[in-house]
């Protein structure tokens, strides 16, 4: 299967050719878009907190995640998606098949 580079896995969005500490000012902004609620979420998000901070980053100093969980519900991704976009994310991540790109298009 090949990827574009919008659909790289979660786990991987931070790995070590990836992102790195930024100067000190800038908070930036990290959407989440999920099918489940955060609490049932717990390890993705860990895992992604935990790859930040080995990079140097610190949550509430120079990011925040906003999440969004659609609950199952599929045709909610649009409205979620204009929601973070509107809220000026920096990266918006999600997970799942090509199909959920194509509504997060739809939605911005």
């Amino acid at each position: 299967m090949q990827r574009t580079k919008s659909e790289i896995p979660f786990g991987h969005a931070f790995d070590s050719h990836g992102v790195r500490a930024q100067p000190a000012g800038k908070v930036y902004r990290i959407g989440v878009l999920e099918t489940i609620p955060q609490a049932l979420n717990a390890p993705n998000l860990d895992a992604l907190r935990r790859g930040l901070r080995e990079r140097g980053y610190v949550e509430g100093k120079n990011f925040v995640i906003e999440y969004r969980s659609a609950d199952g519900r599929a045709d909610r991704f649009p409205g979620l998606a204009t929601e973070l976009v509107r809220l000026g994310v920096d990266l918006l991540v999600t997970r799942g098949s090509s199909n959920s790109g194509v509504l997060l298009l739809r939605g911005t």
